[in-house]
């Protein structure tokens, strides 16, 4: 059980970091959402949002995690772009 209890202090820990990862992903979607909005860009960019999954899968040195890094990448991006809406609706 001692074990337990150590790597689940290890999973605390790294939370923690993705929490104020998190925060400061989505600060910078809503700087990029103003940019877009002056220059009447569109929130989604399909090449882009491609571009950005299949660089991060190449960083994986286990390859058997891809599909788990896929859904995880597709998520925050979605998660950016809801952010990048919610700028746009409140600057209207």
């Amino acid at each position: 059980m001692d074990e337990l209890i150590k790597f689940r202090e290890e999973i605390d820990k790294i939370d923690n970091e993705l929490v104020a990862l998190f925060e400061k992903r989505m600060g910078i979607a809503k700087r990029i959402a103003q940019y877009k909005s002056s220059k009447n860009i569109p929130i989604y960019d399909e090449a882009r949002e491609n571009a950005v999954v299949r660089k991060n899968i190449e960083k994986l040195e286990d390859k058997s995690l891809s599909q788990e890094l896929e859904s995880f990448y597709k998520t925050i991006l979605e998660l950016s772009k809801e952010v990048q809406r919610k700028v746009l609706e409140n600057s209207k």
